[in-house]
């Protein structure tokens, strides 16, 4: 059920409304059409279009934001703060490389989207006074998905089909560690990413996963699970600590 919602929620964020095919969203046949029953609630029918009003919210504020930033960009951009009627001087990169440049992280799409939502936050407390605004949904493929290109920079997308393997790889890794699947949950974003980071981090550097694509990730997933455990494992024995009695040390978080 949660892996349906997920594939619904990645296709409206790309191509937007799903168009609707009788009471349900083109394109669902079999077992879809009686998973989509027990999700029919999160979405709504607006002129022949399912849209869920959650992920339209984050939508509608992103592009509020590129918008505002848009139009601070024509204008030359804005004004530096001052000290005492003195402009600020910049810290030098190489005194301080994370804040003079926040996008290189292991993380970049979700790093840009909290400095968007932490610059338009700070433009909206510029002109009124109030406290901090309302976190934005974070959607846990779109995720995943940045964590494995910046192992694999050069890696051909295909959204359609990497959304689906990434979103049966979630699954797994929640399975694995036996905690519920629920993708909406800031809690299990964090968790799964930790573990999806090592995963991603093992295949792309092993000399027989390193060309797989997402699709064989996925398929293979149990093999490369027990095979970067077995290897966790004997770099802990051959170090003189405890061999983890159930997985990889970073899959032990979830």
């Amino acid at each position: 059920m949660k892996g349906l919602h997920v594939d619904l929620l990645a296709e409206s964020w790309v191509n937007g409304p799903l168009q609707d095919d009788g009471g349900y969203p083109a394109g669902l046949v079999g077992e879809d059409l009686e998973l989509w029953a027990k999700i029919r609630n999160k979405w709504q029918l607006i002129d022949g279009y399912w849209s869920n009003d959650r992920l339209e919210d984050v939508r509608a504020r992103r592009e509020q934001f590129r918008e505002k930033q848009r139009v601070v960009g024509s204008k030359g951009g804005r004004p530096r703060k001052t000290i005492a009627g003195k402009e600020e001087p910049n810290p030098l990169p190489d005194k301080n490389p994370e804040k003079t440049q926040p996008f290189i992280l292991n993380n970049p799409e979700k790093t840009l989207l909290e400095n968007e939502n932490e610059n338009e936050n700070e433009n909206e407390n510029e002109n009124q006074e109030g406290g901090p605004g309302e976190t934005p949904a974070r959607f846990l493929i779109p995720e995943m998905q940045s964590v494995w290109l910046a192992h694999r920079p050069k890696y051909p997308t295909d959204r359609d089909k990497d959304y689906v393997a990434l979103g049966a790889l979630a699954e797994f890794i929640c399975k694995q560690a036996k905690v519920c699947f629920h993708p909406e949950e800031p809690i299990v974003i964090e968790q799964v990413l930790s573990s999806w980071t090592a995963i991603a981090k093992y295949s792309t550097a092993h000399p027989f996963f390193r060309n797989f694509s997402l699709q064989q990730i996925n398929t293979h997933s149990q093999t490369i699970f027990q095979s970067l455990t077995n290897e966790q494992n004997q770099q802990s024995t051959q170090s003189g600590g405890t061999v983890a009695a159930q997985g990889p040390k970073r899959f032990t978080r979830l």
